[in-house]
């Protein structure tokens, strides 16, 4: 029983050490508002019942293409939430949802599955309010030469991005860039020799995942809205 909870702690520790939770949770001590309302781009493999646990706080919104390994919980969570939407179809993203709504967006290995990135990033910088975080996650130059687990091992990635590219564009939107770099998760990392072992045991395989934070497999980018933008769009009406 002690080694289920331990191993349950160091799971939460591992999850909440990751980059784009670091920042939530940073923005979420920052910020006066009782509910932080989340939009999370990709929000598929559990990730709202993940969020919510973590962050009582937040008031989730999903979005995704199709449901991807979504609990009842999850489903639960998304009820009047959830936007399916295909992000390549940049009209239809555009007006599900309202202009200036979202306190915290969240993009975590999503923009390399389109070739649009930049344009769907200047339509995601209207939803949010000024004042709000957006965190965005994506495979690295790096990631092209791992020995496997690397970016053309998928095929649905279909773009590589970089940060000045990424930063560029929220700067055009009225952003600041707060932070760029390497997506590293360190309580991750000291775990690696775990991981490897969880792999051989739980998949017959070791998956290159367990070896990005040592790598460098991924880069992130933390931007606030610093001022409205004068783009076209849905009103803040529901």
């Amino acid at each position: 029983m002690e080694v289920v909870k331990i191993m349950n702690m160091v799971k939460r520790m591992r999850i909440l050490a990751t980059p784009k939770f670091l920042f939530l949770n940073k923005f979420i001590n920052s910020y006066s508002e009782d509910k932080i309302k989340l939009l999370d781009v990709g929000c598929g493999n559990k990730s709202p019942s993940i969020t919510v646990s973590l962050f009582p706080k937040v008031e989730y919104f999903g979005l995704d293409k199709e449901d991807y390994n979504l609990t009842n919980e999850d489903k639960k969570i998304l009820e009047n939430k959830y936007f399916l939407v295909d992000l390549d179809n940049l009209s239809e993203l555009d007006n599900a949802l309202p202009n200036n709504y979202f306190d915290f967006i969240i993009m975590s290995h999503v923009i390399e599955h389109t070739r649009k990135g930049t344009e769907i990033l200047e339509i995601l910088a209207k939803k949010l309010k000024v004042g709000g975080g957006i965190y965005i996650e994506f495979p690295s130059v790096r990631s092209l030469s791992l020995p496997f687990g690397g970016f053309c091992d998928d095929p649905t990635h279909v773009k590589l991005y970089d940060v000045k590219e990424i930063a560029n564009a929220l700067i055009k939107c009225e952003f600041k860039i707060i932070k760029a770099g390497t997506r590293r998760n360190y309580v991750s990392l000291i775990l690696t020799p775990l991981k490897v072992i969880y792999h051989l045991i739980n998949y017959r395989q070791i998956y290159g995942s367990a070896f990005w934070d040592i790598l460098g497999f991924a880069e992130f980018l933390y931007a606030k809205k610093i001022k409205d933008t004068q783009l076209r769009g849905k009103s803040n009406e529901q």
